[in-house]
């Protein structure tokens, strides 16, 4: 069951939690839209496809939403409705380069399924790195049918006892789009553990022994940037196979800074050596212009290369759903409503007050000496302009407080949107500075190309420019003479 934050504490708790280098478990925190009770996503659905392997958080918007902000790095916060998961080692104070989920926000209905299933991707991601997914043994051997593909991130095979069972892409090959490496009625091979429902795909996991097996010590391969440091670098060889690259095995320059030098998402071919302690290792630093590349590994028999060194990883999630996430309608303003509801009230209002007064209840009333002589009115009954006053004001009360939590999400969407412009803003700077950097390049080649030309330039190039040779020969020598005769 997921914990809810009520206090200042609570944040301060759960903030310190997320950036400890020492938790064992992802955690994941839904926040509550103003004027709701719970949050829109179905918190006790996704802990249950997580197996319970993600510690869950549920935070109101308001307060508790802006103090969690100013205590995390920038855009790891939640807000507005939206969720965010947290895998392990995020502590930037350790080195560490990793970065929280991108925000999910659930205001567009149509959406909120879509988000809810690539957040849990991500989760059970996170959790299975975390090694809290127990892998199965004594598995039987089996083939199965691929039945259906639901957005590249669960598979349905069809065992040959017309058994259909899940095979999801964040426990086989996280952040890899099954779409991409299954088609519907392809026939896979692995092994079946029944008592978990779990089908292992064959080449689902690769050991170094299996990997060097393949590629040999001195081969060059490819390899996907997943994380760097100032002083090394973490790729993947394969999904499920990573390696630790040190900042002497990709530069001899020591002036270099590695999470300047490789970017995460890039692919780089790579050598497998073997160290002298027998460790099997990387190294980029010794690669040659015309050095044989081998291709990356396939992540099923007869598939493609999981990753190219032209198009990246060939098959990675969509990181946007299809439908970009818009801005709603403005709520409605209540201005109209109420000149309306005033004036019906000043209507009222002026009824005769006779009309009142004679409906009133009269009681006969005792005197001093205790003989009734005549009647008084009683306290009057709540007339109709009273009831529609009431009325009126506990409407507009509420209308007032909706606008009011409406805002704060239209707020907080407008928050989630400047953030989002701000990281296109920089990669389009980014991506202006590479071109700038290449057309530099591109220019000094042209002039080193024009300068090695001319300082290469044949002694013969103006024969062709005279009818005989010693025309010719006269010409360069009175040349010569004239550029180098000094009147002394």
């Amino acid at each position: 069951m997921a914990t809810r934050i009520i206090s200042v504490a609570d944040v301060e708790a759960l903030a310190t939690s997320i950036l400890n280098s020492r938790r064992k478990r992802p955690l994941a925190v839904f926040s509550i839209p103003s004027g709701l009770e719970n949050p829109e996503f179905d918190v006790a659905e996704i802990e249950a496809d997580c197996k319970s392997t993600v510690d869950c958080y549920t935070i109101p918007n308001g307060d508790l939403t802006y103090k969690f902000s100013e205590m995390l790095p920038d855009r790891w916060a939640v807000y507005g409705g939206a969720a965010r998961g947290y895998p392990l080692d995020l502590d930037p104070k350790s080195g560490s380069s990793r970065v929280p989920s991108k925000l999910y926000f659930t205001n567009d209905e149509k959406l909120r399924a879509n988000l809810a299933r690539q957040l849990t991707s991500d989760l059970i991601g996170y959790a299975n790195e975390a090694g809290l997914f127990v892998k199965p043994t004594n598995g039987v051997r089996q083939s199965a049918k691929v039945m259906q593909i639901y957005g590249g991130e669960v598979a349905i095979l069809m065992l040959p006892n017309s058994e259909l069972v899940p095979l999801r892409n964040s426990l086989t090959f996280p952040g890899i789009s099954l779409a991409a490496i299954l088609q519907k009625g392809q026939v896979v091979h692995g092994e079946y553990h029944a008592p978990s429902k779990t089908f292992t795909l064959d080449q689902q996991n690769l050991t170094q022994e299996e990997f060097v097996e393949k590629y040999p010590y001195g081969t060059v391969t490819l390899a996907l940037v997943i994380e760097t440091t100032r002083q090394s670098a973490k790729v993947a060889v394969h999904p499920n196979l990573v390696f630790e690259v040190r900042k002497d095995e990709i530069t001899g320059n020591p002036l270099d800074v590695i999470d300047e030098y490789l970017e995460i998402g890039e692919v780089f071919p790579f050598r497998v050596y073997r160290d002298p302690q027998g460790r099997t290792r990387l190294k980029c630093n010794d690669i040659d212009d015309d050095e044989i590349v081998e291709l990356a590994v396939s992540l099923i028999d007869g598939g493609a290369p999981w990753i190219t060194e032209e198009q990246g990883v060939i098959n990675v999630q969509d990181e946007l759903p299809e439908e970009a996430i818009k801005f709603t309608e403005a709520p409605t303003s209540v201005l109209d409503e109420l000149g309306e509801q005033l004036q019906a009230q000043e209507a009222t209002d002026a009824l005769p007050a006779a009309a009142d007064a004679e409906a009133a209840p009269k009681f006969p009333m005792p005197g001093r000496d205790g003989i009734v002589r005549g009647v008084i009115p009683s306290k009057p009954k709540e007339t109709a302009g009273d009831h529609l006053a009431k009325f009126t004001i506990k409407t507009l009360s509420e209308k007032i407080a909706a606008a009011k939590n409406e805002l704060t999400r239209e707020r907080d969407k407008s928050r989630h949107f400047a953030e989002q412009l701000a990281d296109q803003k920089a990669a389009f700077a980014d991506l202006s500075r590479k071109f700038k950097a290449a057309r530099e390049d591109a220019r000094r080649f042209k002039r080193e190309s024009r300068g090695d030309a001319s300082a290469v330039a044949s002694p013969w190039a103006t024969r062709n420019q005279f009818v005989s040779t010693e025309d010719w020969l006269r010409w360069e020598v009175r040349k010569y003479w004239v550029e180098n005769f000094t009147i002394s």
